[in-house]
């Protein structure tokens, strides 16, 4: 007897199914470039970091470096936190500097 569902086409399987990739897996720098428009999106919502030098570089198997400035220890803080929140962050080396640059 039919549902009225169609089968799944084999390249919606993967996103179905975690873990199973059928077809080449994606592009690692697509991947980091991603994580990086993520986290910058994710700081600029935050309206206390404005004024904040920050850059974000992510690397493979989802490494990502903070280097810049801002303006406290609390901020340096909340810009890790909030980093930490975006998909697919494992590792984090935050080399932010407080109070140069201001």
């Amino acid at each position: 007897m039919m549902t009225g569902r169609r089968p799944l086409a084999p390249e919606s399987l993967d996103q179905q199914i975690p873990g199973m990739t059928l077809g080449p897996s994606p592009d690692p720098r697509l991947v980091e470039t991603d994580i990086e428009t993520a986290i910058g999106v994710a700081l600029g919502r935050n309206t206390r970091l404005h004024d904040s030098h920050i850059t974000a570089t992510a690397g493979p198997e989802g490494l990502v470096t903070l280097t810049g400035s801002v303006g406290s220890h609390s901020m340096r803080r909340e810009v890790e936190i909030t980093c930490w929140t975006v998909p697919g962050v494992r590792e984090l080396h935050n080399r932010l500097v407080v109070g140069r640059g201001h």
